[in-house]
């Protein structure tokens, strides 16, 4: 069941609440996303997904707009520049009309659903056309660097549009997985950018830099700058890694 919820605090700060079952969002301010897009910057077999969408926010005019929250979620704070922050935080460029959920957490599987069913409602409120996001794959042959799925008649037309190839076969776990059915069946353009890395040492930091170049392909006007992102990966990739280093023994003693 999903509700919106609208309060003053301090008569300044309007705080808007997209609640799910498990999940929920607030937003501390007022920001125009209407017929924008949204990008899934969470980790999930690597870094790649974290580390293009961190590099995008600090390599643009991204400014914090409200964080995903659950009960459930690891008592955890991620201090950003001596400020702390929850697990999941979401930031807007309404200049270029995206919206990015970023984590450096890779949280457990279970979570997965409802995460994305509160990315397609947060979607829906604010009339979004389109929500991309990538995953690493497996056991499905890559004809290109990047492949793509999309959820609606739509957003496949619009991956042909681009020169890239329609992956066919695939299985499609997590967030992303959700994403598209649930995207299909609810008529949200969806799409999400597969690709399959190459054994190496700094392939994340590769194919996190590529990946900013590839939404930049589907997003008009974002600001692709190879060397600033390339510069960037490298700082977040450290970061992230650092955050997932300090977080795995709160996660080995909470979901053992």
């Amino acid at each position: 069941m999903v509700f919106v919820e609208m309060f003053e605090i301090c008569s300044v700060l309007v705080v808007i609440m997209i609640i799910t079952d498990e999940i929920k969002i607030t937003e501390i301010e007022d920001f125009d996303l209407n017929d924008g897009y949204i990008i899934d910057g969470f980790p999930y077999d690597g870094y790649v997904g974290s580390i293009s969408a961190e590099s995008m926010v600090r390599t643009s005019q991204f400014k914090f707009v409200g964080f995903m929250d659950s009960k459930s979620f690891p008592p955890v704070s991620i201090i950003r520049e001596g400020i702390a922050n929850y697990p999941i935080n979401i930031f807007v460029n309404e200049k270029l009309k995206v919206a990015v959920f970023l984590s450096h957490l890779h949280l457990p599987e279970s979570f997965s659903k409802e995460i994305a069913k509160s990315i397609l409602q947060f979607a829906k409120k604010h009339n979004c056309r389109l929500i991309i996001s990538s995953m690493k794959i497996t056991g499905a042959k890559i004809s290109k660097e990047f492949n793509a799925v999309g959820s609606t008649k739509n957003a496949r037309d619009t991956i042909k549009k681009l020169g890239m190839d329609i992956a066919l076969n695939a299985t499609m776990p997590g967030i992303p997985g959700v994403l598209l059915v649930e995207g299909r069946f609810s008529n949200q353009d969806v799409i999400v950018l597969l690709f399959s890395q190459k054994s190496g040492k700094n392939t994340d930091l590769e194919y996190g830099a590529k990946l900013c170049l590839t939404i930049g392909m589907l997003v008009p006007n974002l600001p692709c700058n190879i060397k600033l992102i390339e510069g960037e990966t490298v700082k977040v990739e450290k970061m992230i890694k650092q955050t997932q280093k300090e977080s795995k023994d709160l996660y080995d003693v909470i979901y053992r």
